[in-house]
């Protein structure tokens, strides 16, 4: 039992200094978590990237909510075309909408803006 503690004690140590290393070099300091899940990572790809809203689309909210709403948004993969040629197509939907991006060349263009 004695040998059992010695051990269990190093490994309390151990996690505990790397869990303050991955703390201080990755997490501290930074705005945002970094995106490390695939819905997280298109979401942050569509709320740095300069938009352009498609012309026979009007939204109910100014430009300047745009970040807010893609936040507080899912990305509906089953919905979104990802793997087709060139651009992929993506669907957001949240409590309040739902939108349909098209990426094309680092561009990004809503297609669809459908209100709840």
């Amino acid at each position: 039992m004695n040998n059992f503690l010695h051990r269990f004690k190093y490994y309390v140590i151990g996690l505990t200094l790397g869990s303050l290393m991955v703390y201080f070099t990755l997490v501290r300091h930074r705005d945002e978590l970094p995106a490390w899940t695939p819905n997280d990572r298109v979401l942050q790809e569509l709320r740095l990237a300069e938009k352009v809203v498609a012309a026979d689309i009007t939204l109910p909210f100014p430009d300047s909510l745009f970040n807010a709403r893609i936040r507080a948004s899912s990305v509906r993969f089953s919905e979104s075309d990802v793997h087709s040629g060139p651009c992929r197509t993506y669907q957001l939907e949240s409590d309040v909408e739902r939108m349909r991006f098209s990426i094309c060349n680092k561009q990004v263009t809503l297609v669809q803006y459908k209100p709840r």
